[in-house]
């Protein structure tokens, strides 16, 4: 409608096609984009495995452990738990809305439930059982708290548990039964 209007106002040529120029811009934009996929989706997950990457060890608490053998996690983002060949996350709400506060938070969820990483935890409401994203969890030390639960494979996914000592200059890696192995 608008490339006809321009067309009848003089601003574009007559041979002007609006119709097919639509179909030129779709066209250039999957080849620039590689997909024509869900972008955002595609932004929720990279940034969802970027925070689960870039601070695994430094942000993230290990389950199970005696306080006296990890070092106290400042600005902790949650909690893990290495489970065979999967890793399970605990997010605190409040934290997760914080990390990806880029993006709506339905549409985070939403993401991370269709690829299978969301734990779908139930609520009793009005006497009916409803699936909720969040779940109440109670650790350790803590006081009952409502949060995320991600499962997560954790073939292909070394950078996870890469741990670098940086005073040392040593790289240490985690291998699959939990042993410390230098490298």
């Amino acid at each position: 409608m608008a490339g006809e209007l321009a067309i009848r106002a003089g601003l574009l040529p007559e041979e002007f096609n609006p119709v097919g120029s639509i179909g030129f811009c779709l066209k250039a934009i999957v080849v620039e984009r590689g997909t024509p996929d869900d972008m955002e989706a595609r932004n929720i997950l990279e940034e969802f495995e970027k925070i689960l990457t870039e601070n695994a060890s430094s942000k993230f608490e290990r389950l199970g452990l005696e306080k006296t053998e990890s070092a106290p996690i400042i600005n902790r983002i949650g909690f893990y738990e290495v489970d065979g060949m999967y890793i399970d996350y605990i997010i605190p709400c409040a934290k997760f809305k914080d990390l990806m506060k880029r993006f709506s938070i339905r549409k985070v969820l939403q993401v991370l439930k269709d690829v299978g990483y969301l734990q779908m935890g139930s609520e009793n409401k009005n006497g009916k059982v409803v699936p909720t994203p969040s779940q109440t969890v109670r650790l350790p030390g803590m006081p009952p708290m409502r949060a995320y639960l991600f499962h997560v494979e954790n073939s292909g996914r070394e950078s996870v548990f890469r741990l670098e000592n940086s005073w040392e200059g040593s790289v240490y890696q985690l291998t699959e039964q939990d042993e410390v192995q230098y490298a």
